[in-house]
């Protein structure tokens, strides 16, 4: 004799349908963030808090521009001043790129965070306190 497996069922407690289901999202389309990628030679932000950059070498900014930003902890975000700041640490003769996206199209996904002792923002998959 078979018996069949007896499930209780709380009422509203519905399967989700597998086919409907889609993944989490795990980065950010540079076109839908209006990335864009410029020379430190002689960067120059627009007034105002638009934009937030990232300073990278140029071989991961040619790779977020094609593959979208990764949304986890380790891509800082900074506010324009604190770009400035820091390309005057880093050397000129470096290889290195600044990413830059328009704010409010990633606002959702921001958290406040520090790189290397200034202020910041990361990109997060669930964010609550972006600004």
């Amino acid at each position: 004799m078979v018996r069949r497996a007896h499930v209780n069922r709380i009422a509203g407690d519905v399967q989700p349908d597998l086919l409907e289901w889609t993944p989490p999202q795990t980065h950010l389309p540079g076109p839908e963030v209006d990335l864009q990628l410029f020379s430190p030679l002689n960067f120059r932000p627009p007034s105002g808090d638009a934009f937030l950059y990232h300073l990278t070498d140029t071989a991961s900014a040619t790779r977020y521009l094609s593959e979208g930003l990764p949304l986890q902890d380790d891509l800082a975000l900074l506010d324009a001043i604190v770009m400035v700041n820091a390309l005057s640490e880093n050397l000129p003769d470096r290889d290195l790129t600044v990413l830059r996206v328009r704010r409010r199209l990633v606002r959702r996904w921001l958290r406040k965070g520090t790189a290397e002792g200034h202020a910041c923002y990361v990109l997060v998959q669930n964010a609550s306190d972006g600004t």
